[in-house]
């Protein structure tokens, strides 16, 4: 019979098919797995992909019934006194952003402060927007590691002690992608550049510049004219519409003026919609919505729903252009000119980009390992 010190429970996995999601779990089910542990993980919205079947079949139990969203304190409480760790795996923000996600963490940290033998670790999330009660639960976590150094600032400054570390997908990169082969590949030039655009861009508002009512009534108003007109119509609207999101984010943020490469603050950065690719690592989100703005629109679309394939899809342009987090830091592992545009919060990019200014690749892989101490 396995020991309760032998055994870890990941929770809170968001499984629905964000390529990012599966870069930074897999680092801790393997560092877990070397100093012994049996591996259980329940997570949220379990998608059949190729990637999150790979990791389940790595491990030793998966819930499929998503025992995070269980929250009968006390069916929840004798799950965790199973374990010696229950480690809430990196990703979601710990914010008032997403108030649902915050409270369902929340409500597990308090669980497990009633377990004194099962250790409550935050393995690599960002933090913002927190008052002062969220931060006395915070508190009671026994680890709390902060992916980027904005949120270690962050929680630095609110007097809650976490371990700086960096997104431990960069262990993932450093660990299978290390090879002359990659290098080369990296290396290839495409004049293109390659964008990775959220899906929240391509609300009706972001999109055409009016409400959702308004477009409506402008629609009827045309929907008698010869269908090409139509279409050109739409497409022209996407374009512009398109490039003025660019615009904005570009012109809005210091985040979007750094790159690995060192592209001069001073620089004005242009985007032509027409010499950009677009592609997505997330399949189910981003690949529907852009999928189709681009498939009007006749622009080249990748949907990245592998690892391997979101990899080997940035080594092949030099320039990235990305308000999606793991696209920047593959793009930034591999050299890319990287170009970091912000999202509806960009504290976690702007921690990104200010780690790539301060640190090499090398020390940033470090502070990755150096966290993996719990």
């Amino acid at each position: 019979m396995t020991s309760l010190n032998k055994k870890a429970l990941l929770v809170h996995a968001w499984m629905t098919g964000n390529i990012g999601d599966m870069l930074h779990t897999q680092p801790i089910i393997k560092y877990l797995q070397k100093k012994g542990y049996k591996v259980h993980l329940s997570g949220y919205y379990p998608k059949e992909s190729y990637e999150w079947k790979k990791i389940i079949k790595s491990i030793d139990a998966f819930y499929k019934e998503n025992v995070v969203r269980d929250y009968d304190r006390i069916k929840r409480k004798k799950i965790f006194s199973q374990y010696e760790k229950v480690i809430f795996v990196p990703g979601p923000y710990i914010s008032n952003i997403d108030k649902k996600r915050k409270e369902a963490a929340f409500t597990d940290i308090e669980i497990l402060s009633e377990l004194p033998q099962t250790k409550c670790i935050l393995a690599g999330h960002s933090f913002s927007m927190l008052n002062k009660e969220d931060f006395k639960i915070l508190k009671k976590a026994d680890f709390i590691v902060a992916r980027e150094i904005e949120s270690w600032n962050y929680l630095k400054k609110n007097d809650c002690k976490a371990i700086l570390s960096a997104d431990l997908a960069f262990l993932y990169l450093e660990e299978m992608y290390k090879s002359k082969e990659t290098g080369r590949i990296a290396n290839e030039r495409n004049d293109k550049k390659l964008c990775f655009l959220r899906h929240d861009n391509l609300k009706v508002e972001k999109l055409f510049g009016i409400s959702k009512n308004n477009l409506i009534k402008t629609m009827k108003k045309i929907i008698n004219c010869d269908f090409l007109q139509l279409r050109d119509k739409i497409k022209t609207i996407i374009k512009i519409s398109l490039e003025k999101i660019f615009s904005k984010k570009l012109k809005n943020t210091e985040i979007s003026k750094i790159s690995l490469k060192g592209i001069n603050q001073d620089n004005k950065i242009d985007i032509n919609v027409e010499t950009c690719d677009f592609a997505t690592s997330d399949e189910l989100k981003d690949n529907q919505k852009m999928g189709k703005v681009c498939l009007i629109n006749n622009y080249k679309f990748i949907n990245c729903n592998t690892v391997q394939k979101l990899i080997e899809v940035i080594l092949k342009y030099n320039v990235i252009i990305t308000d999606r987090y793991h696209p920047a830091i593959v793009s930034f592992y591999f050299g890319k000119e990287t170009i970091c545009l912000p999202s509806k919060n960009d504290l976690k990019m702007r921690g990104l980009v200010l780690m790539i200014k301060k640190y090499s690749i090398e020390n940033i892989i470090k502070l990755a390992k150096n966290s993996l101490t719990w």
